[in-house]
């Protein structure tokens, strides 16, 4: 990723569409976002991006992964995505 890349972190209190204006709002600056999510919040980073490409804005995925992330001292795993996207 570059310099210029902004992260947007996705939850699951708000609507996807707070989310995908925050994406656009975070490409004003830079030429590629990743937008990142764990557990319950993977759907809605998913349904972000979607509606972010197909409604809004053309972009293109440029990368995705995703993982596992050990939590709190009950060593709880919580499964995590990071989608990179860039404006074309």
């Amino acid at each position: 990723m570059t310099e210029e890349a902004s992260i947007v972190y996705v939850g699951t209190k708000k609507p996807v569409i707070k989310y995908v204006q925050a994406c656009m709002s975070a490409f004003k600056g830079a030429k590629q976002i990743t937008v990142q999510a764990r557990g319950n919040a993977i759907v809605r980073a998913v349904d972000t991006v979607e509606v972010l490409r197909n409604r809004f804005m053309n972009v293109k995925i440029d990368y995705i992964d995703i993982g596992t992330e050990t939590l709190g001292e009950e060593r709880k795993n919580v499964s995590t995505i990071s989608i990179d996207i860039s404006s074309l």
